[in-house]
């Protein structure tokens, strides 16, 4: 509802939710490329999973919608799913 009346933009509710959720934004560039499948995956499903420049596995969410309030959730119930999480905005997963 917020971004859909352009109240804040993507980059600025990535940043809110990046700090309420005490999240690293991914910059998308700083670890190996996925390759064209994971690409296309991640534009539907807002996930992004491929490895890190140090070798270990990297999960980027691109949450929207209820999607937002389910991760927070997740991150409630269990604080250790946010070890190797990071975020971004669907535009920017999608780009």
């Amino acid at each position: 509802m917020v971004r859909a009346h352009g109240l804040l933009t993507p980059d600025d509710m990535l940043e809110a939710l990046a700090d309420e959720f005490g999240l690293e934004i991914d910059p998308l560039d700083d670890d190996t490329p996925p390759d064209t499948d994971r690409i296309l995956e991640a534009a539907l499903t807002g996930v992004l999973r491929r490895l890190a420049a140090d070798g270990g596995a990297r999960t980027t969410v691109a949450p929207r919608g209820n999607g937002i309030a389910q991760l927070a959730k997740a991150l409630e119930e269990n604080p250790t799913l946010a070890k190797g999480l990071r975020l971004s905005s669907p535009e920017r997963l999608s780009a």
